[in-house]
């Protein structure tokens, strides 16, 4: 699922949700969010490939990317960019 963080709070982008859990449909949604002039992008995912696959292609997006990320009762927010630059 992607959102936005509108006016009210976080907001489903409808015409790029998807019901398919494939970290290879994942990453087009985002960089089109990205280009079309979303702020940031979140991806919720629980696969580590994703935040993997998220790394890669981060270069290719226009806003940044966060993760997701949710173990028992603690969520964080994963800014991809700071863990590209981390690894360089």
């Amino acid at each position: 699922m992607l959102y936005t963080l509108g006016p009210e709070g976080w907001e489903d982008i409808k015409d790029l949700t998807s019901s398919q859990e494939e970290a290879e449909t994942c990453i087009p949604h985002a960089s089109r969010a990205s280009k079309q002039g979303h702020k940031s992008v979140t991806i919720v995912s629980e696969d580590t490939y994703v935040l993997i696959l998220c790394q890669g292609f981060n270069k290719e997006m226009a806003s940044p990317i966060y993760v997701k990320c949710a173990v028992l009762n603690l969520t964080r927010y994963l800014d991809i960019t700071k863990l590209v630059s981390y690894w360089r």
